[in-house]
């Protein structure tokens, strides 16, 4: 806990939030109108919908994930903590995913594979396996590189593995769940925005949080103060 405090209290925490807070809550807004307008057939821009491709929260999200990876990188670099360098790994491998559909081309591939259900396409398992064995190799990885660190790497590694696992909930499980057979159309919305919203919630808070680590541990080994040009 004491682990979680020295990071939400990071200086420069409060001016992140400043910056990027209100764009955020302006790109759920967009959501939920975009999300009002598919059930009232008055349907607008796909850019404002949270995670649609070519939407504005899809780039605003690459943009964090890839400033998560940079941070990360930096103070795995810079404290020579290989854990740091696998989280980062991820967040890119996450976003290229994204980018370029990777598990979605990767679970079509797979469905001929794998055994048809009535409640759910055999091409979202498909998808599910793609990420869970991205999950096992991270995730060995991870583990590995951890065997010989110290209890402030555990409590990090711990920390980040949770967030990860949150977004994993929202974008993989919650994707499964609305893509099942039977929701109606209000349905479908509501479990949409409950997935796009949550992951969206769970990279702001990531970001958040490794800004406060980068800041506390001072990873780059920088004096990054502001100084006024104003004089006293």
């Amino acid at each position: 806990m004491d682990r979680i405090v020295s990071v939400a209290q990071a200086p420069r925490m409060l001016g992140v939030a400043f910056l990027l807070l209100p764009y955020a809550a302006l790109l759920v807004g967009l959501d939920v109108a975009a999300r009002y307008g598919e059930l009232t057939d008055q349907h607008l821009p796909v850019q404002f919908f949270l995670s649609q491709d070519g939407s504005f929260g899809e780039y605003f999200e690459y943009a964090l994930m890839l400033a998560m990876a940079c941070l990360l990188l930096a103070m795995g670099v810079d404290q020579r903590k290989p854990f740091f360098v696998g989280f980062a790994f991820l967040f890119v491998v996450l976003t290229a995913d994204n980018a370029l559909q990777i598990h979605e081309a990767l679970g079509a591939q797979l469905a001929p594979l794998l055994p048809e259900f009535s409640i759910i396409a055999a091409h979202h398992i498909g998808e599910i396996l793609v990420f869970a064995a991205i999950a096992a190799i991270w995730a060995f990885a991870v583990f590995a590189s951890l065997l010989a660190a110290d209890p402030e790497s555990l409590r990090d590694a711990a920390i980040l593995s949770s967030l990860v696992f949150a977004i994993a909930v929202f974008g993989v499980v919650f994707d499964a769940f609305t893509a099942m057979e039977g929701h109606s159309q209000a349905a479908i919305q509501i479990f949409a925005f409950l997935e796009d919203g949550g992951e969206f919630v769970m990279i702001m808070v990531s970001f958040f949080i490794i800004c406060g680590m980068f800041e506390r541990d001072k990873a780059l080994g920088l004096d990054l103060e502001v100084v006024s040009p104003i004089k006293a």
